[in-house]
This record gives C-alpha cells, structure tokens and sequence, in this order.
C-alpha cells in the first residue's frame, strides 16, 4: 500500500500525486485524462480508455505425454488468460482432437481457425469488456433452476440429458472468471461492466457458488437412474425443498435484499440435521446422493452470505 499526502491547491481544491508506475502500467502521461468514480468511502481513479495496438498473446499447448484432462486445463487456462491464439501440437493429437475441438466450441468466442492431424489454432473473438456479468450470472441461474425442476419430479427419467445441461454453467463460469480478471487488470472494464469493484467481489462469489451447485447436480442427475424408485422418491421431495430454498435465496441475491438473506441463513442448519438422519439410516447410492445435496445447501448458503452487507 502506497501512502500519499493529500495538498491544498488554490482556494477550493486539493491534489494528490500519482504513482509513477500506475502512470507506466496504465500508459498515462501529462495532459492525460482519468475518470473519478466514488464508490462508497472509496475514490477509484480510472484511465480514460485509450485505442492502443495490442500485442496479440499466442501460446503453444504441447499434448505428447499429457492425458485429455490435462490438456483442457491447459487450454482452459489460455483462454482466461487472455491469449489471442491457442496453439495444440503433439503426434498424439488424433486421439484427442475430438473431445479438443468440442472443448474449444464449449468457451465463449473461442474458435477453431486451423486444424490438421498434428496441430489445432484457435482463435479468442472475444471482447470482454462487453461482457455483463450480472445477465451471465443470471443465465446460470436459470439453468441451474431448469436442472432443479427436473430433478424434484420422481416421474422424471431423462437423467443424462439433464446432467448435460450443467456443462452451460461450466461456460458461463469460465467467461465470468476472465472477466473479471480482466477487471482487476485493466481498469477500464470496471466503468464498463455496470458493476462497482465492491459488486465485482460478490458476483466473483455467485458465479463460483452457481458453479459448484451446477458440478453436484451433474452429479445427482447421474446418479439418479441407480436409484430404486422408493428412493428415487425419496431425492425427489429433498430436492422439492432444496428447489424452494434455492429459488428465495436467488430472490434475495437479484434484489440485493441483505435482510432476506439474514433470515434464510437459519435454514442450512435445519436442513442438514434432517439429511444428516437419512444418510445415517441408508445405504449405496442413496447416500451419496443425499450428501451431494447437503453439499448444495452449504454452497447456496455461502452464495446467500456473499449478499450480506
């Protein structure tokens, strides 16, 4: 933390010096004009955007010795880090050039440019500073919801397709991520984004907890066509419950309603002394499934904190 004296200047205003390498980092110079954004106690200096040459950033991806897993990590990474190019090489990439391209179709605006036995090139479009974080976060919500419904319905039975829909929530989660790293790295996209840097910090929260929420529906789902119908019925009504807490939390989340969010907080413990008896009382599947859903109430619960003020 850098510390500056604030000095009287003329009659009715006061200066404070900038440091010499924000000015670099931010390619400021005399005469330059930055923009003043008050948020609450704080005064946040903004660049004034400015149309400067990007250097495009390439990365070369090598897949010899790595397994698909890794390899998406690798590209994953690429994309939120802002590379204009993806470059995959390897002699083993015929074996997984399928699930590569159907992985690089999955990330926002990143498209496949080049393709051969031997090399993929894919190509960044996409402009995060068009980015709205807040509609994002909500698109996961919706899909999260969708997922919900299906699942809270015990004569429900197209599990897989179900679990597939989560993968749009692993996308948005992605996309979110990138831009708000980019918020934190380019101070520009804040005035852009319709968000205050204090909002930028909940909605990093909502979108890992929509996340996770999404991770252990695919999970359930999966898990549900292994389950007898008894306890099919059984996960239904659970997640009936789980549906509605969800549905008030989100309410309270969108309304930026702190004092509703208070008041749901009691629920998780309830909850979870009533799922904690029915893990104690089954076995097999059922219990991972019910646990999968306790792990729910816990993230929905750590999304509902994130609203407190």
């Amino acid at each position: 933390m850098d510390f500056r004296k604030i000095i009287a200047f003329g009659k009715s205003s006061f200066v404070v010096s900038l440091p010499k390498d924000w000015l670099q980092n931010n390619k400021l110079v005399k005469g330059d004009v930055v923009f003043l954004e008050q948020d609450s106690d704080k005064l946040i200096i903004v660049p004034k955007e400015k149309e400067l040459v990007k250097e495009e950033k390439r990365i070369l991806i090598k897949t010899r010795n790595k397994d698909i897993s890794r390899v998406k990590r690798e590209i994953a990474s690429a994309f939120i880090n802002f590379h204009d190019y993806i470059v995959i090489e390897g002699d083993n990439l015929p074996t997984m050039s399928k699930e590569i391209s159907e992985f690089i179709h999955h990330l926002v605006a990143l498209e496949i440019m080049e393709q051969s036995s031997t090399k993929i090139i894919a190509k960044d479009f996409l402009k995060v500073g068009d980015v709205t974080i807040k509609d994002y976060v909500r698109k996961s919500d919706i899909t999260i919801r969708s997922i919900l419904m299906d699942l809270k319905d015990p004569n429900y039975a197209f599990y897989d397709a179900t679990a597939l829909r989560q993968k749009s929530v692993d996308r948005i989660y992605l996309l979110v991520f990138k831009a708000i790293k980019s918020m934190h790295e380019t101070p520009t996209t804040i005035k852009k984004s319709g968000i205050t840097s204090s909002e930028m910090i909940k909605y990093n929260q909502y979108n890992y907890c929509l996340y996770r929420v999404g991770k252990y529906l695919k999970h359930i789902a999966l898990s549900m066509n292994k389950l007898k119908k008894k306890e099919i019925k059984i996960v239904s009504d659970l997640v009936g419950e789980l549906y509605d807490h969800y549905i008030s939390v989100m309410k309270a989340v969108h309304n930026q309603d702190n004092e509703k969010s208070y008041l749901l907080s009691n629920k998780k413990g309830q909850v979870r002394s009533k799922l904690d008896s029915i893990i104690d009382k089954s076995n097999g599947k059922l219990v991972l499934v019910v646990y999968l859903i306790s792990m729910i109430y816990l993230e929905i619960h750590e999304l509902n904190h994130a609203n407190y003020d």
